[in-house]
């Protein structure tokens, strides 16, 4: 278990990657200690090799994160494997305590979503050739062009998911928002109002194009036209809330 809020854990592991690259660190004590309370944030950095500039990076390192996460007390032991060093404080460093360089989770969930994105964008451009559908033009596509809104429907489901179902709940994590969301509703207000997202109506929105992908209506192609023009202009609003979120991490969560 650990004693340290996963926003405060986030900026440690971000500026560790900034000034030790090749690094491990290790958050050990009584921050990883369920039983104790307050004090130190210790930390273990080991290092292969023998950079000449470790001790000006340590003290960089140091300057910039009490500037992020404020005045705190915090050990930093730098450990070189190859050098002189008490080798009992490494060993408990490593066995009692926790890696947190790997502190990547959104960082991949936002890599992930990247992709479905690109996937999204490049069918969106390929429809623009057939779009928007009339029933008559329905019935009339190829096996190449239903492999195109085959993809489209997939990656816009999984774009919203990714969002939804991952990359929110991190948000409000990170944040350290305070209250209770007993209903995705209520979540959705909440970043609204804290401008992650443009629209909590919006999103709304874009659940019921994805609920609509799971259905099919096999002899209406007027539904099936109709649906998939309103999908068409939903994913555009769906791209401008990814990018409405990127800006919201890059502007909030990187300071």
């Amino acid at each position: 278990m650990i004693r340290l809020p996963a926003k405060t854990q986030m900026i440690i592991a971000q500026l560790f990657q900034k000034y030790f690259p090749r690094g491990k660190l290790y958050l050990f004590g009584s921050r990883v200690d369920p039983n104790a309370r307050g004090g130190d944030i210790d930390l273990l950095c080991e290092m292969d090799g023998d950079p000449t500039d470790l001790v000006e990076r340590r003290s960089a390192f140091l300057i910039e994160l009490e500037k992020r996460i404020g005045e705190q007390k915090i050990d930093f032991v730098l450990y070189q494997p190859s050098e002189n060093f008490d080798l009992k404080v490494a060993k408990k460093a490593k066995e009692t305590g926790v890696r947190i360089d790997m502190n990547d989770d959104i960082d991949s969930s936002m890599a992930m979503a990247e992709q479905h994105d690109k996937r999204l964008v490049w069918s969106m451009n390929e429809m623009k050739k057939f779009m928007p559908l009339t029933p008559e033009r329905f019935e009339k596509l190829t096996n190449e062009e239903v492999a195109i809104l085959d993809m489209f429907a997939t990656r816009f489901a999984k774009l919203q998911d990714m969002l939804g179902v991952t990359i929110f709940p991190m948000i409000l994590e990170l944040t350290e928002e305070p209250g209770i969301y007993p209903t995705f509703i209520d979540k959705l207000n909440r970043l609204e109002k804290m401008d992650v997202i443009p629209s909590s109506d919006a999103w709304s929105e874009f659940r019921k194009v994805r609920n609509s992908f799971t259905h099919e209506y096999p002899n209406n192609p007027a539904l099936n036209a109709s649906l998939l023009n309103d999908a068409y202009k939903q994913a555009k609003k769906l791209q401008s809330t990814f990018v409405h979120v990127k800006k919201y991490i890059q502007k909030i969560l990187r300071k």
